[in-house]
C-alpha cells in the first residue's frame, strides 16, 4: 500500500511543478526510468533519494509517504525528526532507526538485505 501511496504522490508533486520526469532524473541525479518505476509503484527509492525528493518539493516525509495529508516541509536528517518519532516509536525501533541512520551507505544497504527490504 505505501508504494502505491508514494508513487500517486510522487507523481502528483511532480506534475504540479510541471517538470517531466527527464527532467526531474537529471535534478536529483538518478535515471529517468527509476523515476518510471517509483512512479508505476514497482520500485522505492533508498533513504538518500528518498530525502533528496523530501528536499526537492519541501514536503515532508510523512506526507510523501503518503502517511499524512499534511505536507509539511523539508526538514531534513535532523536530530528534531528522531525526537518526533521518538514519541511514536517503541523503544528498540528508536534504537533500531537511530543506529540505521547514523550508519554509513554500505552497511545501511547490508542491513536492508537482512531484513530482505531490498
Amino acid at each position: 500500500m505505501m508504494k502505491k501511496q508514494f508513487a500517486d504522490r510522487l507523481i502528483s508533486l511532480r506534475q504540479e511543478k510541471k517538470i517531466s520526469q527527464d527532467e526531474f532524473a537529471k535534478r536529483l541525479g538518478i535515471s529517468r526510468s527509476a523515476i518510471g518505476m517509483y512512479e508505476q509503484g514497482r520500485r522505492e527509492p533508498d533513504f538518500e533519494t528518498m530525502d533528496n525528493i523530501a528536499q526537492f518539493f519541501n514536503v515532508s516525509y510523512d506526507y510523501l509517504l503518503g502517511s499524512s495529508n499534511e505536507r509539511g516541509s523539508y526538514r531534513g536528517r535532523q536530530d528534531e525528526d528522531l525526537a518526533d518519532l521518538g514519541n511514536r516509536l517503541s523503544p528498540e525501533e528508536f534504537a533500531l532507526l537511530t543506529a540505521f541512520r547514523s550508519a554509513d551507505r554500505g552497511l545501511r544497504l547490508r542491513i536492508l538485505a537482512i531484513l530482505g527490504v531490498r
